[in-house]
């Protein structure tokens, strides 16, 4: 909770989808649909170490879905790249980076950083 308001916070890890949010929480459904799922997506932020040259794929590894993929590119680090359709906003690549350079955005502009 952040001033009386339920937030995810993703700086300590990602959501597995138990669904014990939902059985504690009476505002979890401003995160979950009827489904258990986190209708937003990750996005990699123009600072992210692999993007400026320095091999980094820490997001990748901890992506359970591998949604978080890696195009080699001559010359350099391989580039990230998220396959939306992947991508369940779990969070867990978010925690793992570096650099905070993975938010999570959504349909509605709603917008997760790894800070709260």
């Amino acid at each position: 909770m952040q001033s009386g308001i339920p937030a995810l916070d993703f700086s300590s890890g990602g959501c597995d989808f138990c669904g014990q949010c939902r059985e504690h929480c009476p505002h979890a459904d401003v995160f979950f649909g009827a489904e258990l799922s986190i209708p937003h997506k990750a996005q990699v932020q123009p600072h992210c170490l692999a993007l400026n040259s320095v091999d980094c794929q820490s997001c990748r590894d901890h992506c359970p879905t591998d949604a978080i993929r890696f195009r080699p590119r001559a010359g350099g680090p391989w580039h990230p790249s998220v396959v939306e359709d992947d991508c369940t906003g779990c969070g867990a690549c978010i925690s793992h980076c570096p650099t905070n350079a993975i938010s999570l955005s959504g349909r509605s502009g709603f917008h997760v950083d790894a800070q709260p």
